[in-house]
C-alpha cells in the first residue's frame, strides 16, 4: 500500500470513529497548544541568545558581602578591578538616570544610562551614525554629550542625520546637550526593564574622602572575560583582588568579594526557573492527556479486534497491521497539532497581555519556525506515544482467537485491561507530581498577601517629583516643598500628604553608617548600616505607619533647629536592646537625637527582616528629588487635578510619573501572581483528566465484565459486594498511582522551595489536603460505574453477547 493509500486508509478510520476523534482532538490540541505557548516563551525569552557579539563571555561584577546578597561598586573598587585584572577584557561601570528633554514648552521625562566609555567596547557595539562617547567625554568639566537611541532619533527627529552635532535642552535652566550618535536599530540595553533613551558619559564627582573610604556604592559593573577565560577562573583572580583591597581598605572593604556571574543568569534570575517549571507541568498534562487518549483508542482496538483479525487472514503481516494504527494515530496527532498551533498563537498573546511587563525580552516572543518545528515534532511524538500500546496489544493478537472471541476475556483483552490500568496509574502519579506544588504556591501567596506590611497603601497617589533647577540653594528647596505639599492638601478630598525620597518599601536602597554617640568606636569596617530616609512632616500620618513612642516630625524642625530623627522598631531593638531610644544621641554624618520610634515596614520581598531605619526630617537633610505621597478619600482627585495643582506652583515644573501606591505591589506579586494562576490551573487540568481517565477504565471494566458480573450476583453476591468491589479496584488504582506520584511529589516541590514563604517543600498539611482531594475525587469518578454495577441484571447479564 501506498503512503497516499495508508494517509487515506488512516483519514477513513478516524472518520468512522468520529465521536471519539472529535474528543481526542480536543483534548490534544489543548495540551499541544500549551506546550506551543510555553515553549514560545522559553524560545524568545530563555533559548535566543542575547543580541550581544560573543554574548557568552559577558559577566556581571558585583561586590558580595554575603552569600547571594549583591551589591554595587564604588568607583574606585570598580578602578581597582579594572585595572587588576588579567582575566577581563574589558569592564564598564554604569548607573540608569532619567532627564527632562524640552522639546517644547511642556518637559518629556525620557529614561537612559550614565556609562563609562569602555562599555561599548564591552558589548562590542558601534553606532548607527555618528561616533560613541570617548574618554576625553567621560572626564569632569567636558560638555554635555548623549548617545540617542534609534526610536528616539525617529521618533523626535524623524531619522534626520543632521539631528547628529544638534543641540537638546536637558533642563529648565538651560543645560544643552550634544547629540554625537544614534544607537543601531534593534539594540537593547541587557536590563531592558524600562526604555533606554540615552546613553551619557558617567562623571563621578569623587572627594578624597570617597577614593579612601569607598563608602559610596552606587554603580553597577559589566565585563567581558578575556579569551581563555572562564567564570570560575576570572572569580580565583577577583577573590585575590578583594583581599588585596580589603587589606588596604579595611573600613570600607571588610568581607567584600568580587565576583563574576553570567550576565545572561543575572538577567532572567527567577523568570528561567518559573518559565522552566512551568513547561514542566505543562508536559505532565500532556502526558495525562496521551494516556487518556491511549485508554480510548484501546477501548476501541477491543471494537476493532476481528476487523484487524480479518485483515491478518487476508495476508497483512502484524508489521502491517502496527503500521497502519500508528499512521491512525500520528494523523491523529497532527490534526490535533494543526488546532494546538492555533490554540497555542492565542494562548501566547493572552499570556503576553497578562504577563508584567519586566519579564524581560517578552515583547520578542511569537512564533517563528523553531517553534512551528517543536509543535509539528510534538504533534508527531505524542501520536506515536498514544498509539503504541493500542498498535502493541493488536499485534500480539491471535487472529484466530480474535476471530472466535467474545467479549467476555481473552488474553489480549486481559492485556488491554492492564495497561488501561498502568495509564491511569499513571495519569495519577503525573497528577500528583502537580498538585501539592500548585497547592504550596497557592498557600504561598495567601501567606504573603495576608501579611501586615507595616504601612497602608490604598487611596494613597504617589506623585513623583525632582524639582527644577530654578530652586537652588537649600533654603528655596525647602520652601518649594512646603508650597508643593500645601497645594496638595488644597486639592478637596486629599486627606494628608507626606514626602520621601523613596518609597517605604525600597529603604535598603539608600543605607548610612550610624554610630551611637559616646560609646566606643566599633572595628574599621564593622560600623552597623541603617536605610537613611529623609521625609516630610505628614509621612508617617499619610502612610499610616504607627508611632510606637515619642514624637514625629512637625514644622519646628528645621534647618535651625538640632538635629532630630525618628527610627523604627528594628533600629530600638539593634542598639538599645532593654534600653529606652528616645533622647538617645546618633551620629549620621551628624548628631542628632532620637524623638520618636515607629513600627517597622517589611521589605519589598516581605520575606526578609526589616532593616534598622533611621528617619530624618527634610529640612535637615534637604533632598531635590522626591516621592509626594497623597491620601485621598474613596473619590479622591485625579492625575489631571494634582497636575493642574503643580502647575499653580509652577507651570514648568515636570512630573517623573503619577500612580497608585498599591500599583508598585501589584509589580511586585505580577510575576508570582502569574506563575501561581498558570501552575494552579494546570494542576487543576491533570486533576480533571486524571478523573476522567479513572470513570473512563472503571465504566470500561464494569461493561467487559458485565456476564461475571451477571454470574457471581446468580450465585449470591447482593449488589453491594458488586459495589464494594469495584471502588476497592479503584483504590487499588488510587493506592499505586499515589505510591508512585508522591516520591516524585516530594522531589518536585523542591524545585519551587526558592517561591515559598513560611511553608515547607514537604508541608504535612498540603499534603494532605492533596491526597484526602484525590482520594475523594476518584471514589465519586467510580462511584457512578459502580452503583451501575451493581444494578446489574443478572438474567440480563447471563445472556450479555
Amino acid at each position: 500500500m501506498s503512503l497516499n493509500s495508508e494517509i487515506r486508509s488512516a483519514f477513513r478510520a478516524l472518520r468512522r470513529q468520529a465521536p471519539t476523534t472529535v474528543l481526542a482532538v480536543l483534548t490534544l490540541s489543548l495540551g499541544i497548544g500549551a506546550a506551543t505557548a510555553m515553549f514560545s516563551a522559553i524560545n524568545g525569552i530563555l533559548l535566543r541568545p542575547l543580541p550581544y557579539p560573543g554574548a557568552g563571555s559577558l559577566v556581571v561584577l558585583s561586590a558580595r558581602t554575603e552569600p547571594g546578597g549583591a551589591d554595587q561598586m564604588s568607583w574606585s573598587n570598580y578602578e581597582d578591578l579594572r585595572d587588576g585584572s588579567q582575566s577581563l577584557l574589558a569592564t564598564a561601570g554604569w548607573s540608569r538616570s532619567g532627564r527632562f528633554i524640552f522639546p517644547g514648552e511642556e518637559p518629556e521625562l525620557i529614561y537612559g544610562v550614565e556609562a563609562s566609555h569602555e562599555f561599548f567596547d564591552v558589548l562590542r557595539v558601534q553606532p548607527a551614525a555618528g561616533r560613541l562617547f570617548s574618554t576625553e567625554d567621560d572626564r569632569e568639566g567636558a560638555p554635555e554629550v548623549m548617545v540617542i537611541s534609534w526610536e528616539l532619533w525617529h521618533s523626535r527627529f524623524g531619522g534626520d542625520p543632521a539631528a547628529i552635532g544638534r543641540s537638546l535642552k536637558v533642563s529648565s535652566s538651560g543645560t544643552m546637550a550634544q547629540i554625537i550618535g544614534v544607537m543601531p536599530r534593534g539594540f537593547r540595553f541587557p536590563w531592558d526593564d524600562r526604555e533606554v533613551s540615552f546613553y551619557s558619559p558617567l562623571r563621578p564627582e569623587l572627594t578624597e574622602v570617597d577614593r579612601t573610604e569607598r563608602a559610596q556604592v552606587w554603580m553597577d559593573v559589566i565585563g567581558r572575560l578575556a579569551p581563555g577565560a572562564t567564570v570560575a577562573s576570572a572569580n580565583v583572580e577577583l577573590e585575590t583582588i578583594s583581599h588585596r583591597l580589603e587589606q588596604e581598605y579595611l573600613a570600607s572593604n571588610r568581607d567584600v568579594i568580587f565576583r563574576a556571574y553570567p550576565l545572561h543568569g543575572e538577567i532572567f534570575g527567577d523568570v528561567e526557573a518559573s518559565l522552566w517549571i512551568l513547561f514542566a507541568a505543562v508536559g505532565a498534562v500532556l502526558l495525562i492527556g496521551c494516556a487518556n487518549i491511549a485508554n480510548l483508542l484501546l477501548a476501541l482496538a477491543a471494537g476493532r479486534t476481528r476487523e484487524l483479525a480479518v485483515r491478518s487472514a487476508l495476508g497483512a503481516s502484524r508489521a502491517k497491521i502496527v503500521r497502519q494504527l500508528l499512521f491512525e494515530s500520528v494523523t491523529l496527532g497532527l490534526v490535533a497539532g494543526g488546532l494546538g498551533l492555533a490554540i497555542g498563537a492565542l494562548g501566547l498573546q493572552l499570556l503576553i497581555a497578562i504577563a508584567p511587563s519586566n519579564i524581560p525580552r517578552l515583547d520578542t516572543v511569537g512564533l517563528d519556525w523553531r517553534v512551528i518545528t517543536f509543535g509539528v515534532g510534538l504533534s508527531i511524538a505524542t501520536g506515536l506515544l498514544f498509539g503504541m500500546a493500542p498498535a502493541l496489544i493488536a499485534a500480539r493478537s491471535s487472529t484466530s482467537d480474535a476471530l472466535r472471541e467474545n467479549t467476555r476475556g481473552t488474553t489480549a483483552g486481559r492485556g488491554r485491561g492492564r495497561i488501561r490500568e498502568a495509564l491511569v496509574i499513571a495519569e495519577i502519579a503525573l497528577a500528583l507530581l502537580l498538585l501539592p506544588a500548585a497547592g504550596l504556591l497557592l498557600r504561598t501567596y495567601w501567606n504573603l498577601t495576608s501579611i501586615s506590611e507595616g504601612f497602608e497603601a490604598r487611596n494613597v497617589t504617589v506623585v513623583h517629583l525632582s524639582l527644577t533647577a530654578r530652586h537652588e540653594t537649600d533654603p528655596q528647596l525647602i520652601e518649594a516643598f512646603r508650597q508643593v505639599q500645601e497645594r496638595f492638601e488644597s486639592i478637596p478630598g486629599v486627606a494628608s500628604v507626606g514626602a520621601a525620597q523613596m518609597l517605604p518599601q525600597s529603604q535598603q536602597n539608600w543605607v548610612q553608617d550610624v554610630t551611637v554617640v559616646g560609646r566606643p568606636e566599633p572595628e574599621p569596617g564593622m560600623t552597623p548600616v541603617s536605610a537613611f530616609v529623609v521625609v516630610t512632616p505628614g509621612y508617617f500620618e499619610t502612610l499610616r505607619i504607627p508611632v510606637k513612642r515619642g514624637r514625629i516630625f512637625s514644622g519646628r524642625d528645621t534647618d535651625e533647629s538640632p538635629g532630630v530623627a525618628i527610627v523604627n522598631e528594628s533600629f530600638a531593638k539593634q542598639h538599645f536592646p532593654g534600653e529606652d531610644a528616645i533622647g538617645q544621641r546618633i551620629d549620621t554624618s551628624g548628631t542628632r537625637e532620637i524623638v520618636g520610634i515607629v513600627g517597622d515596614v517589611l521589605p519589598e520581598d516581605l520575606v526578609s527582616d526589616p532593616m534598622p531605619a533611621v528617619y530624618v526630617p527634610h529640612a535637615q537633610s534637604v533632598q531635590r528629588r522626591s516621592f509626594f505621597l497623597v491620601r485621598t478619600s474613596a473619590s479622591g482627585p485625579s492625575a489631571s487635578e494634582i497636575r493642574a495643582a503643580l502647575r499653580q506652583f509652577d507651570p514648568a515644573q515636570p512630573v517623573i510619573e503619577i500612580r497608585e501606591l498599591e500599583s508598585y505591589r501589584a509589580e511586585t506579586f505580577a510575576a508570582r501572581r502569574l506563575a501561581l494562576w498558570l501552575l494552579n490551573g494546570l494542576a487543576l487540568l491533570a486533576f480533571t483528566l486524571a478523573a476522567i481517565g479513572i470513570y473512563s477504565v472503571m465504566s470500561y471494566m464494569v461493561s467487559q465484565r458485565r456476564s461475571e458480573i451477571g454470574v457471581r450476583m446468580a450465585f449470591g453476591a447482593e449488589p453491594r459486594d458488586i459495589f464494594r468491589m469495584v471502588l476497592r479496584k479503584v483504590g487499588t488504582l488510587l493506592g499505586a498511582g499515589t505510591l508512585l506520584g508522591i516520591l516524585g511529589a516530594f522531589a518536585g516541590t523542591r524545585l519551587i522551595s526558592r517561591f515559598l514563604y513560611g511553608l515547607s517543600p514537604s508541608d504535612p498539611l498540603t499534603f494532605a489536603a492533596v491526597l484526602v482531594l484525590l482520594g475523594v475525587v476518584a471514589f465519586f469518578a467510580g462511584w457512578f460505574p459502580a452503583r451501575r454495577a451493581a444494578r446489574v441484571d443478572p438474567l440480563v447479564a447471563m445472556r450479555y453477547e
